[in-house]
């Protein structure tokens, strides 16, 4: 049987077991754990068999490679992408891809990304000029520029309706019906369900002054991560996300994220987590704002008695995920 994870994390006693990621589908062993997720995403085994008799696979090679690339990025976020080819033996073909694939950003996003938490970290105990400094950041104007991509859309963008902005865009077709998938540089702004012409008219309504393309190839990694997703390989949909919410829209998502899939909770619940039980009409309406179905999973959101509540795209749509993820 598969050992608690906070009882072994708590212990390190790690020896011999395998390291299944809930979220990942995949197992590793104590030697291969790179990075290691949060506890509650984490499933302990005696054995390689015993993983694999419960539906878990050996971590891949691209994930294998983008979890060292991640490691040497918190250490020297400078690094280009060709010092970390040169490092890992791979081109830097293979590098962007592989780290694309898993993280939905480009190695180059992701250390800004690291730039912005040494940033917050530096500006609890300095002030905000030197901590711009110490988090490797030249300007305010730098900051502001590269936020995006961790914080959501900048404000400004999204009030100017994508001016200056290209969207690019793809259709397909899905098991729970019709998709747009709208994604900026940095990220997913869009996933709805729907017919071509209204996804279309909607994402126009959205961003009036961006420009939109329809490019498979521009955003055929977060397609992938969809598919991966839809055919079972994995239990999330990781890309990043370029889209613009509030503060506490932003933690609501991020908690519906670490529900497991075939689990749901009550809005009560969520608002729970957050520290703000009284909060959950706040809830509802941040799961109603929702614009990327599956990566922001607010299917999983059901009334206090488990019934099936509102869904933007549909409450049969919602059920049929759900029951889908069940199985």
């Amino acid at each position: 049987m598969s050992v608690d994870a906070h009882k072994a994390l708590k212990q390190h006693d790690l020896s011999g077991m395998w390291i299944g990621v809930k979220y990942l589908s995949v197992y590793y062993s104590p030697e291969d754990l790179r990075l290691l997720p949060e506890p509650q995403d984490l499933v302990f085994f005696a054995s390689e068999q015993e993983a694999k008799a419960q539906g878990f696979g050996p971590i891949p090679d691209s994930l294998r490679l983008t979890e060292k690339i991640a490691e040497m990025l918190l250490e020297q976020p400078a690094l280009t992408v060709q010092q970390l080819s040169e490092n890992l033996r791979h081109t830097p073909h293979q590098v962007i891809r592989a780290f694309k694939k898993h993280t939905g950003m480009t190695p180059k996003q992701f250390a800004q990304l690291q730039k912005l938490e040494r940033f917050r970290e530096e500006l609890a105990h300095h002030s905000i000029t030197r901590s711009l400094y110490e988090a490797g950041f030249e300007s305010l104007r730098a900051l502001y520029e590269r936020s995006s991509g961790f914080l959501g859309m900048r404000p400004r963008t999204y009030q100017q309706g994508g001016k200056n902005m290209t969207i690019f865009y793809d259709t397909f077709d899905t098991p729970f019906g019709f998709m747009l998938l709208g994604s900026t540089e940095l990220g997913v702004c869009s996933l709805k369900f729907g017919d071509q012409d209204t996804l279309l008219q909607e994402l126009q309504q959205d961003y009036p002054k961006a420009q939109l393309v329809q490019d498979a190839e521009a955003t055929r990694l977060y397609r992938e991560a969809l598919l991966d997703y839809l055919q079972g390989k994995t239990q999330t949909v990781e890309v990043a996300l370029d889209v613009r919410g509030t503060d506490f829209q932003w933690k609501v998502w991020q908690a519906l994220r670490r529900i497991p899939a075939g689990e749901t909770r009550s809005y009560a619940q969520v608002a729970a987590t957050l520290g703000e039980p009284k909060a959950v009409r706040a809830v509802a309406r941040a799961c109603a704002s929702n614009v990327v179905a599956l990566v922001i999973p607010c299917h999983r959101v059901v009334r206090s008695d488990g019934s099936i509540s509102g869904y933007r795209w549909g409450p049969e749509r919602k059920k049929e995920i759900l029951d889908w993820e069940k199985r």
